[in-house]
């Protein structure tokens, strides 16, 4: 239900009413009582009224009780048809005040989106040109290491997973690995170990295998290479939108 289905008789009204019925009842229940009370003391001194007399104050007081019942009956009657339009009023102003709610939670939805919106676009401006500086920095870092794997084996022929070592030679060969890394680190006075695992701790695997195995420089539980996806997207889009541009404008200058 919607407020086009509201009762023109609003609850409150029909409580009021019904408050009002019951205080009447209250009201002639007292009435009553109180010609109950005559009746009797009539009754009970009969012998000193003429027979004319008991009659006619019987009769009256009777006929007033009787009205006075029926009196309360009716209300009685009055109130049970209010109570019935009182369940139909509350349940129609339940649904209009349910209306009402879902109204203004639907414009708090719309101020908490665009929020929510205003909080994606700031985040998008700060955060889009460090993911791209990562990104960077990961390709350079992955171009370096594929130079290093590329130049180790000139120094000892086993670094490469391609060498075939017998399985006699491994010791040794696995000796020379150690010795190779060992002079490259004392003359660079440098660890290799970042040529060799990245800050995830995920090694590559052209390397896993042919390397001393060491423990890593930083532990981390995040990876940002998923993050760098969309703005790296993005600034290809750009890019190749100023290419197409450029060569329009050429052609157009033609």
């Amino acid at each position: 239900m919607t407020k086009s289905d509201s009762n023109p008789r609003k609850s409150s009204t029909i409580n009021k009413h019904i408050s009002d019925a019951e205080n009447e009842i209250t009201e002639l229940e007292q009435r009553k009582d109180k010609l109950n009370a005559q009746i009797q003391s009539i009754q009970d001194n009969i012998l000193d009224l003429s027979e004319n007399e008991a009659q006619k104050e019987l009769g009256a007081l009777t006929s007033t009780r009787e009205v006075t019942t029926g009196a309360i009956k009716d209300r009685h009657q009055r109130i049970e048809t209010l109570e019935v339009e009182l369940d139909k009023a509350n349940e129609i102003e339940q649904a209009e005040d349910a209306f009402n709610d879902i109204v203004e939670l639907t414009k708090k939805a719309h101020d908490l989106v665009e929020q929510r919106n205003e909080i994606h676009r700031w985040a998008n401006g700060i955060l889009e040109k460090k993911m791209l500086e990562y990104a960077d920095n990961w390709s350079e870092w992955v171009a370096t290491v594929r130079q290093y794997t590329g130049l180790v084996p000139k120094l000892e022929p086993s670094f490469s997973q391609s060498f075939d070592i017998p399985v006699e030679d491994r010791e040794m060969h696995r000796e020379k690995r150690e010795k190779v890394i060992k002079e490259i680190e004392e003359a660079a006075n440098l660890s290799t170990q970042p040529l060799r695992n990245d800050l995830t701790g995920s090694f590559l695997r052209t390397t896993h295998d042919m390397l001393p195995s060491m423990v890593p420089l930083e532990e981390s539980n995040f990876n940002l290479t998923k993050l760098t996806e969309g703005p790296q997207r993005r600034r290809k889009r750009k890019l190749e939108a100023k290419q197409e541009q450029a060569k329009r404008d050429k052609e157009a200058a033609e």
